[in-house]
C-alpha cells in the first residue's frame, strides 16, 4: 500500500519528503537520483537567471501544481520553438 504525505506550502522547495521509499531507495543506489530536494529552488534560480518570474504553485491536500507564466521576450525571441524536445517512436 503507498501513501502520499501531502506538505504544508511552507514546506514546499525548503524540504524534500519521498513518497515512495523504495523505489527512491533503488534509484538512488543505482545512481539514477542526484541533488535530491534541490529541483524547485534550481528552477526559481534558472528563471531568475533568464529573467522570468518565478513560478506559482497550486497545493492542497493531494498534489501541487506549478503555473509558469510566459514572458514576450523569450516568445518573440524563440517563438513557438519548443525549449526541448521528445522524440517518440511507435
Amino acid at each position: 500500500m503507498f501513501y502520499i504525505r501531502a506538505r504544508p506550502n511552507i514546506d514546499l522547495g525548503k524540504r524534500s519528503l519521498s513518497r515512495n521509499n523504495l523505489l527512491f531507495g533503488l534509484m538512488q543506489r543505482m545512481v539514477l537520483v542526484e541533488k535530491v530536494g534541490s529541483g524547485i529552488v534550481r528552477m526559481k534560480n534558472a528563471m531568475k537567471e533568464y529573467g522570468l518570474d518565478g513560478p506559482h504553485f497550486d497545493i492542497n491536500n493531494n498534489w501541487f501544481t506549478i503555473i509558469f507564466d510566459s514572458n514576450k521576450k523569450i516568445i518573440r525571441d524563440y517563438g513557438n520553438q519548443p525549449f526541448c524536445s521528445t522524440k517518440t517512436s511507435e
